[in-house]
């Protein structure tokens, strides 16, 4: 009986030794796949994501695995643009998008509920006028009496009628056809049009499609693009940790950006199906950064105003844009790119 009884005690007490040495070996393991960066998690993320240039740190930050070594599963869904993508976003179709503050304007000004995590870009340069010269397009007057193609509610739209008024191009004569951002570069190239606003990899596309029947005008001066990351409020909510992640991700793509800019300027190519020659092209004069400033309210509230006065939106007025930003993300992670005007508590929305 006495030796049933140890041989009993024995096989508990091993039992538990086995029990104990499986934990440690799962936490050891655990701690393991962290250092490796391999954090499991059971929350999928889907981010509305234009073939744009513009898109470049997400589009990094995705195929580099960036995203998931700190805690992120994220998939990428194509659109030609950011417009799109946004409404694809409110429509509940992604958790994110990334887009040009003129959608963004037009979609704060309707109500749209959305907040806005992090600028990812900034351009003067990005968005152009490509034209035919052999349509008689040389300066900007030439564009007087000629058909422009354009998408409209884009940063293309806002680009071209800024342009306009300040080259003093009559609209009378002038006739405009709104297309999507494709069948634009398509109409351009087919003669159907004699000039387009697109942006970036497009204008590349086209200008060396076109070779020296091309001819580009831009001006720098009179408008910068900002490319945002924008989310659904209730994913912010509900995934404070996930937004937390998807930015230190952005974070450890424009290290990798800098330090890898041939493998940064293949994945971007390969992504917006454009030649990495013309990525390469394309990149010049693109401001990639991570933050969240004053400069970027501002824009979208000068955008809102353009919407209301060509009267593309009416009866509405210009909600307060900061109540958009959503600051604690970035305020945790990078405290610095936080730059705007709020009060004591912070300016959380």
């Amino acid at each position: 009986m006495r030796s049933m009884i140890r041989h009993r005690a024995v096989a508990r007490a091993m039992s538990g030794v086995l029990v104990v040495t499986g934990l440690v070996w799962l936490a050891l393991f655990g701690c393991r796949n962290k250092q490796h960066g391999q954090l499991p998690t059971s929350v999928p993320i889907a981010i509305a994501c234009p073939r744009n240039i513009s898109s470049s740190l997400v589009i990094i930050a995705k195929e580099q695995g960036l995203f998931y070594q700190d805690g992120a599963v994220v998939t990428l869904i194509p659109f030609e643009s950011g417009k799109v993508s946004l409404e694809r976003m409110l429509a509940g179709e992604a958790d994110l998008a990334l887009v040009a503050e003129t959608p963004l304007a037009k979609a704060i000004l309707t109500g749209g509920k959305l907040s806005i995590l992090a600028s990812i870009h900034q351009s003067s340069r990005d968005v152009a006028i490509v034209a035919r010269k052999d349509r008689g397009i040389h300066t900007p007057s030439d564009l007087e009496g000629k058909v422009i193609g354009f998408t409209q509610g884009t940063s293309g739209h806002f680009f071209l009628d800024t342009f306009c008024l300040v080259n003093r191009i009559g609209l009378g004569s002038t006739t405009f056809v709104d297309l999507p951002p494709l069948q634009l570069r398509n109409a351009l190239l087919d003669g159907k049009v004699d000039a387009v606003s697109t942006w970036d990899p497009h204008v590349a596309f086209l200008m060396d499609a076109l070779g020296p029947r091309s001819v580009l005008l831009r001006d720098e001066f009179i408008y910068t693009q900002t490319f945002c990351l924008v989310a659904r409020p209730e994913f912010i909510r509900d995934h404070p940790d996930q937004v937390k992640a998807i930015l230190t991700g952005l974070l450890s793509a424009l290290k990798f950006m800098s330090g890898s800019s041939t493998q940064a300027r293949d994945l971007v190519a390969a992504y917006t199906q454009v030649e990495p020659s013309l990525v390469s092209k394309a990149f010049t004069g693109h401001d990639f950064d991570v933050r969240l400033d004053q400069s970027l309210m501002l824009s979208i509230e000068n955008e809102c105003r353009w919407f209301l006065d060509s009267g593309a939106v009416q009866n509405h007025e210009i909600p307060d844009v900061l109540s958009y930003f959503y600051l604690p993300g970035l305020l945790e992670v990078r405290p610095e790119a936080v730059q705007v005007i709020r009060d004591e508590q912070g300016g959380l929305p």
